[in-house]
């Protein structure tokens, strides 16, 4: 973004209008989004590049120049951390995950305690191939919001009683869409985190005099035992 203020300011100064896409792309796990990113890098490389040899203004060559060299940067830094991320060994996440349970949803869970029925029979699932609490529950918002309500005739909302049978505790995440869930055994022979990102600095440029960096870390899930997983589904 830095860059295209740069580039704005240099093409206004010589009344070019330039011509901007806007492309979106879906990101399904973190090793794809380093790919992804580096793509976009080397993409970027590859333009400026060309576009750079198209102007005889050799001020606006130099701004192409410093902007190369920041992309490049980028790019290598990428290039290490995805060298890195292949010598990982472990498994990773996947909704498809096989061996898993799966168990169908009631309802969307608008109907009162059918949010609570359905966590509790993807319990007595896993429980019967014997992985035991503690669990945990990841939802969609869309149905993390529709646990916001009293259960019933009481003064507890569902999600309350929820967390009384799921205490490793219950999450919300834009990764699930729609009505669908996971429900987890969270023992340590079952599952862990790891670190897909380390800690990483990598420069972004200098203006006015400050120094400014940019601070990646990603920490993901890591399934070692694929049955302790049930996928809540629609029906």
């Amino acid at each position: 973004m830095k860059h295209m203020g740069w580039f704005a300011e240099a093409l206004a100064d010589s009344n070019i209008q330039p011509k901007l896409t806007h492309v979106a792309r879906e990101i399904d796990n973190h090793e794809q989004a380093l790919k992804i990113e580096l793509s976009r890098e080397e993409e970027t490389i590859e333009k400026y590049s060309g576009a750079r040899a198209k102007f005889a203004d050799e001020e606006i060559k130099d701004l192409f120049e410093l902007a190369l060299s920041h992309e490049k940067y980028h790019a290598d830094g990428l290039k290490r951390e995805i060298v890195k991320q292949e010598k990982r060994s472990g498994k990773r996440f996947t909704i498809g995950l096989p061996g898993r349970s799966t168990v169908g949803l009631t309802s969307d869970w608008s109907e009162e305690g059918s949010a609570y029925e359905d966590v509790v029979k993807a319990i007595e699932v896993l429980a019967a191939k014997g992985f035991h609490d503690p669990y945990a529950l990841v939802v969609s918002p869309q149905l993390y919001g529709k646990l916001i309500r009293a259960y019933k005739n009481t003064n507890y909302l569902e999600l309350d009683l929820i967390k009384k049978v799921v205490t490793d505790g219950v999450y919300k995440t834009p990764a699930i869409k729609g009505n669908r869930g996971v429900l987890l055994a969270t023992g340590a022979e079952y599952m862990d985190l790891a670190v897909a990102l380390d800690l990483t600095v990598i420069f972004v440029e200098t203006a006015m005099m400050h120094h400014y960096f940019r601070v990646m870390e990603m920490v993901v899930p890591r399934i070692m035992v694929p049955a302790a997983v049930c996928t809540l589904e629609p029906a």
